[in-house]
């Protein structure tokens, strides 16, 4: 399985970029230039690698952050649904691929050369058709994730990054927890079965 085990703000101010970095100040609008590297990708099935109908993830890697997007359907309706981003920022480092989809899979994960971390980006409750919609911003290190980081660094690599998106079922509300089933990793697992459903990969932009 390629994310299915993973265990366990501030936009940050450097622009990366052609290797070199170069300061951002504050909230200057021009400092958000669209590196021009929006991705729109399949959603699939963790259990089956099948494609989602009409599914789509969309990654736009901007000169600050990523604007991570996703449109699915077949999710559980009535329960709580969040989706995280994993992302190997040094994938050169990987070891483990899937050819013809992904440099990075679960076993890259342990391996500290390739910079792995995994954040929350979004989180809903599904309704009665199965549809989630998904969009946030992932600005640079932890300080820029929007909000839970479950493990390493964040975003580091804005280009030369693999990123996947990893939609996770945390069941239906548990009255009184309804908010950490929605934004944390493991909130309500103790109470209710989680289970990991779809991912989208994107592989580096350079």
């Amino acid at each position: 399985m390629l994310i299915s085990r993973i265990v366990v703000g501030s936009v940050a101010a450097l622009l990366l970029a052609a290797g070199c970095a170069t300061e951002v100040t504050g909230d200057d609008e021009a400092a958000l230039v669209d590196l021009e590297t929006q991705v729109s990708v399949p959603v699939r099935s963790l259990a089956t690698f099948a494609v989602i109908p009409r599914a789509v993830a969309k990654l736009d890697r901007l000169s600050s952050g990523h604007e991570a997007e996703e449109d699915t359907f077949q999710l559980p309706a009535g329960h709580i649904v969040t989706m995280f981003m994993v992302v190997f920022n040094d994938p050169e480092n990987c070891t483990n691929p899937v050819p013809g989809l992904a440099t990075c899979t679960t076993p890259d994960l342990g391996n500290p050369a390739t910079n792995a971390s995994a954040l929350w980006v979004d989180g809903h409750l599904v309704g009665s058709k199965g549809e989630g919609e998904f969009d946030n911003f992932v600005g640079l290190g932890v300080a820029g994730a929007p909000g839970e980081v479950v493990f390493g660094p964040g975003l580091v690599d804005l280009q030369g990054s693999e990123v996947h998106f990893l939609t996770r079922d945390k069941g239906l509300p548990i009255p009184g927890r309804e908010e950490e089933q929605r934004t944390t990793f493991a909130g309500g697992c103790d109470a209710a079965s989680c289970q990991d459903l779809q991912f989208a990969i994107f592989l580096r932009a350079n």
